[in-house]
């Protein structure tokens, strides 16, 4: 939602009528470019928060990824070296 938040505040700010209506309706102008500012403000702190989480969660299911395969690597390794093939097996499948 932020994006198309964001899109729509430039567009409107961006249009040739609405610093027509900002001259016009005094009150209503400026409460209508603080609240366009706001919202992009807002949106953008929004935006850049969700970008950082899905950074950070990729990089704990990496670690997560990588924990999984050591362990299954030495259960292997603990199953073979005092000769229980069946664990091995069940192991792995985990």
């Amino acid at each position: 939602m932020a994006p198309i938040a964001i899109g729509l505040s430039v567009f409107l700010l961006q249009h040739p009528s609405f610093f027509a209506i900002l001259d016009i309706e005094n009150e209503f102008g400026d409460v209508l470019a603080v609240l366009l500012g706001t919202i992009i403000v807002i949106s953008s702190i929004w935006l850049v928060a969700g970008i950082r989480q899905y950074r950070l969660i990729g990089s704990w299911n990496k670690r997560y990824g990588d924990y999984i395969r050591e362990k299954q690597e030495m259960d292997r390794k603990i199953a073979s070296q005092y000769g229980d093939e069946d664990n091995i097996s069940s192991s792995s499948n985990c």
